[in-house]
């Protein structure tokens, strides 16, 4: 069996008091059939030094280690720059603060062609506070007419195939918070294959962007329904759901904080 390339690209600002930690999830995976691409928006708090100084371990690895640092329009503005620049079949994104499991990358491989070479595979993820502590394992809704409720999927365990992108198009930068739920609803709607691997593949910190601007992430959710057409009825009965969702959600992660 031909071993899966994968390119592996992580953006960042700012990010020098995590992203080793994604670094080396990267460079410890023991396939070896990948690149990794980081792509830094200009960070000013000596992220480069450290995305440098693993330079000459994935060198060693025999392993493509590409990165650069320009200013950039946002997190999906960098991610498209590292999809132009993967050359590989599919194309995984971890973000700066974010870190993959060990070896998942062989188990990528292995699943990638047992399942027929899906446009999208996805799986669980394991969520952390800024402190580190573990709030527990989220998986994914294999029920993807869901999909026009919001995103049921977990973007971060994502591996997409490069063609895809090419077919139907990279993220939409109209979209600040939410176009990875943009891309993943337009893929759906393209009929793209998803296949669920039951397991998690990445691990996240909450934090970011889509988490701390709930309210404005749901504003561009309605917006993109709204573009695919989806009737206001269901949006406003689904905008709904996602505010209960989420305040169930807020009292369960202080309880767990607390212990």
């Amino acid at each position: 069996m031909n071993e899966l390339g994968i390119s592996i690209i992580t953006v960042s600002f700012n990010s020098s008091n995590t992203i080793e930690e994604t670094i080396k999830s990267v460079l410890t995976q023991e396939y070896t059939n990948y690149e990794y691409i980081i792509i830094d928006g200009g960070s000013t708090d000596g992220t480069q030094l450290k995305i440098k100084k693993y330079e000459s371990s994935f060198l060693k690895k025999e392993v493509k280690y590409l990165w650069v640092s320009e200013k950039d329009n946002g997190i999906y503005d960098a991610m498209n720059k590292g999809i132009k620049l993967a050359t590989k079949e599919v194309i995984g994104i971890v973000n700066s603060d974010d870190w993959y499991e060990p070896n998942i990358l062989k188990k990528i491989n292995i699943y990638y062609k047992e399942t027929g070479c899906p446009d999208i595979i996805h799986g669980n993820i394991r969520l952390f506070t800024k402190d580190n502590n573990c709030l527990g394992v989220k998986k994914s809704n294999t029920n993807y007419n869901r999909l026009w409720r919001g995103m049921t999927l977990k973007h971060p365990t994502f591996f997409t195939k490069r063609e895809l992108y090419s077919s139907i198009g990279i993220f939409d930068t109209n979209y600040k918070i939410s176009a990875d739920y943009e891309f993943t609803l337009r893929a759906y709607i393209n009929n793209a294959v998803f296949s669920y691997c039951d397991c998690v593949i990445s691990n996240m910190r909450l934090g970011g962007i889509s988490n701390t601007k709930r309210k404005e992430s749901w504003k561009e959710v309605d917006e993109i329904v709204k573009k695919y057409g989806l009737c206001l009825a269901k949006r406003k009965y689904y905008a709904l759901r996602r505010i209960m969702t989420s305040i169930i959600y807020n009292i369960i992660s202080s309880r767990v904080v607390k212990k």
